[in-house]
């Protein structure tokens, strides 16, 4: 059976203790200088808050949910219950779909009793490297959708534009 250190100051005769330690010490300090200087930042880097207004639009809803929707309710993100922000302004006009005529061409016709909402929402928002997130967690893009809840609504919205106040 060998010794754990023999005569020479090796490890099981393979390889010196100092060796080691150098070893450990080279592999700490390239995994430091990949992490502060290599890896991308993260949401979680991101510290600058900033005021914003995005503009969002939800497609055909029923009058209740138009109407459920009012001006000082707040939104959250539905899947990290994240805040996106406090709606400022509520716009709701008739929902409109593309209809194909027998000619080819596409005429915009009125959706009965269904609506298009239109709303401006204020918040905080994060930014690093270009991006910007919602409370560190969600990156925002233009035209995508994000499921949002209010105290009496959920809602899926499409993010149409984000200002800068």
């Amino acid at each position: 059976m060998r010794k754990i250190i023999d005569e020479k100051g090796r490890v099981f005769g393979l390889i010196n203790l100092i060796d080691i330690i150098v070893l450990a010490v080279v592999t700490v300090v390239a995994a430091t200088v990949i992490v502060k200087f290599i890896m991308p930042n993260s949401p979680l880097t991101a510290v600058n808050s900033i005021e914003v207004t995005y503009s969002l639009r939800i497609p055909r809803v029923r009058t209740l949910t138009a109407e459920h929707l009012r001006v000082g309710d707040k939104m959250y993100l539905q899947d990290t219950d994240a805040l996106f922000g406090t709606i400022v302004d509520v716009r709701v006009e008739p929902a409109q779909i593309p209809d194909a005529r027998m000619d080819g061409s596409l005429v915009m016709t009125v959706v009965p009793e269904e609506y298009d909402i239109f709303l401006l929402v204020e918040g905080l928002c994060s930014y690093s490297n270009d991006r910007y997130y919602t409370d560190r967690t969600t990156e925002l893009f233009a035209n995508s959708n994000y499921w949002l809840y209010t105290k009496y609504n959920n809602v899926v919205a499409t993010l149409m534009g984000m200002k800068l106040n």
